[in-house]
């Protein structure tokens, strides 16, 4: 009797598709993650509810982020609108590593290479690269009507 456990891998297709429809966003990751079959039932699910509205920041590791995302052709697809932080463009004038103390040395050492890596990237022009790319990408893999759109992610004020 312990082999005629129920698998759940063995259940119809539109059966895991109503699964899959009734898991919450932060689900469909782990679901993503279990196996194959469940994976490929809910990658697209997975694209239209977590990856339509992207937010991202113009680091290098954000910038790589997006780009991934618009090269798959199922995520690609899903995305609906981009927004772009401005800060990391021109808010390191505003850059205060006058919040670390005493005790956290190490804190402001990694806050200064942080920083100087960051002005790094923006000279170096592979941000326009980036976006460029992943625009492309979309272009390619993605829907019509995909918004543009900027938010104001300063650290004006906060200390």
């Amino acid at each position: 009797m312990a082999n005629d456990a129920a698998h759940i891998v063995v259940l119809p297709a539109d059966v895991l598709d109503m699964i899959v429809a009734n898991c919450q966003d932060g689900d469909l990751s782990n679901l993503r993650l279990s196996c194959r079959i469940l994976g490929s039932s809910s990658t697209r699910p997975f694209g239209r509810r977590c990856l339509a509205h992207l937010r991202l920041i113009f680091t290098e590791l954000s910038l790589q982020g997006l780009v991934g995302i618009t090269a798959h052709p199922v995520f690609g697809s899903s995305v609906r609108s981009i927004s772009s932080g401005t800060y990391r463009l021109t808010g390191l004038k505003h850059f205060k590593l006058s919040s670390v103390s005493g005790d956290h040395a190490s804190d402001l050492i990694v806050k200064k290479r942080l920083a100087k890596k960051q002005q790094t990237f923006n000279r170096s022009g592979d941000q326009l690269v980036m976006l460029t790319t992943a625009l492309q990408n979309l272009k390619l893999h993605g829907g019509p009507g995909i918004g543009l759109r900027t938010h104001d992610d300063s650290m004006k004020g906060k200390d």
